[in-house]
């Protein structure tokens, strides 16, 4: 993710593609911003599912959330899927990790 600061916003770029030999069905997808305060919705697909996602189909999605805190943040990226050929639900999850940094410390010496 490179160096991101206090005050910026951040901004993501995602990407589903569906990499199977067959049509997938009732495709949901969630994107969360978590920190050690607290978890924010950036992306839920649940209420709008795509119907039908064709093999080698793609969808992409740009998630932005304004920065206030520092320290950790994960962007966790979930997807959810009816899987045709096993007759079952399915999902994957992809964890990304990366530090939020002040933009000005200020430190005094006795």
């Amino acid at each position: 993710f490179g160096q991101i600061y206090v005050g910026e916003t951040f901004r993501s770029y995602i990407s589903v593609h569906n990499h199977t030999p067959s049509t997938t069905r009732h495709v949901v997808v969630k994107a969360e911003l978590r920190t050690q305060v607290s978890n924010i919705t950036l992306l839920d697909t649940t209420a709008s599912p795509i119907a039908q996602f064709p093999s080698k189909g793609n969808q992409d999605y740009i998630v932005e959330h304004p920065l206030t805190e520092a320290g950790a943040h994960t962007l966790i990226c979930t997807v959810m899927y009816f899987d045709d050929v096993l007759q079952e639900e399915k999902s994957f999850r992809k964890v990304f990790k990366f530090p939020v940094n002040n933009p000005l410390s200020i430190k005094t010496v006795k």
